[in-house]
């Protein structure tokens, strides 16, 4: 209880040191616990995850942050603009480190490397539909949310109970034309992998209509059933070569798989730092060759394993309210 009251009191200082530089949208747990949840203390809090814009407000903030807010980045090789401006994202940590926890800043609401290609309009989408609450403070309406976390949750294999949790919560309070929207943005954000995952997850831990609403009629695809399986454990040898590319399972269409393993193939130098979390200097030139051998390597053996256990034939691969 007093954590959550700490991390609470450490949003509200730093949504006020955000006024007049750039807005602030609270994300995942610090988001549920100050507006969803009627009570904060119903929704425990790790980091507090931000999306801080404009970008060039977000950039001055992430400054103001660490020039008088005392953090500093938590990785080295995220210790400069342009790995923000690549990663979307960076992780900063209070110090000291007594009664204040980390804080992520995000430049866009999906930050994945190589699935964010596909999430261009669904980025800039959220940001035009935001609601202000006060101050530099700003909210995700209740669809975008839903979707929001369930990339989130979908890519982290829904490892932690809580996550489960908060889109059951979600979907429940979800009138009936927001479930229709949701299937809707669903498809015109080419989210409908990463939500068929979600819906199988969520209706075999707690089943409800609006779950059988949106799974449809019919088998699941194989592609989905064998994230599922890997999910709930049933791991076999092909699960540990797939598990380093199952972000480009989750991408809808042919043509932006195809752009995300060009990024995986050719890096920029920042894109290579994330990747493999270090800085690269003179040495960018050693790295590459071997970078660009391993992903090869994988990505044969990720093909062959899609081909034979986790292509889509004739089944149900549509998502949606009556699919």
């Amino acid at each position: 209880m007093s954590r959550t009251l700490l991390v609470e009191k450490q949003f509200r200082d730093i949504c006020r040191m955000a006024e007049g530089v750039c807005r602030l949208v609270p994300l995942k747990g610090i988001d549920l616990a100050t507006s969803f949840y009627g009570n904060s203390l119903e929704r425990t809090v790790g980091d507090i995850d931000l999306l801080a814009y404009p970008e060039e407000g977000a950039v001055a903030f992430v400054r103001k942050l660490r020039a008088e807010g005392g953090y500093v980045p938590q990785f080295d090789y995220l210790d400069s603009e342009a790995a923000l401006r690549v990663k979307r994202k960076t992780c900063l940590r209070p110090q000291p480190t007594a009664l204040r926890t980390d804080v992520d800043i995000h430049l866009a609401f999906v930050t994945k490397k190589f699935f964010s290609r596909s999430q261009q309009a669904f980025n800039r989408d959220a940001v035009a539909r935001l609601r202000h609450e006060s101050g530099a403070v700003y909210r995700m309406d209740a669809v975008d949310r839903w979707l929001y976390l369930a990339q989130h949750a979908a890519f982290h294999h829904f490892s932690a109970p809580k996550w489960s949790k908060d889109l059951i919560d979600l979907g429940d309070a979800m009138t009936a034309n927001e479930l229709e929207l949701l299937a809707s943005r669903a498809r015109v954000y080419n989210m409908e992998r990463v939500c068929r995952y979600a819906v199988e997850r969520l209706a075999g831990e707690a089943p409800r209509p609006w779950l059988s609403a949106l799974r449809g009629a019919g088998r699941a695809p194989l592609w989905l059933r064998y994230l599922l399986k890997d999910g709930q454990g049933g791991r076999k040898w092909y699960h540990f070569i797939a598990k380093p590319f199952w972000e480009f399972v989750f991408i809808a269409r042919r043509r932006d798989r195809w752009r995300a393993y060009f990024a995986l193939f050719f890096p920029a130098p920042a894109m290579l730092c994330s990747i493999y979390r270090r800085r690269m200097t003179w040495h960018y030139a050693c790295y590459y060759p071997m970078h660009a051998l391993v992903s090869l390597i994988g990505a044969g053996l990720f093909a062959l394993v899609y081909l034979a256990v986790a292509l889509p034939k004739k089944e149900n691969e549509g998502f949606g309210m009556g699919n």
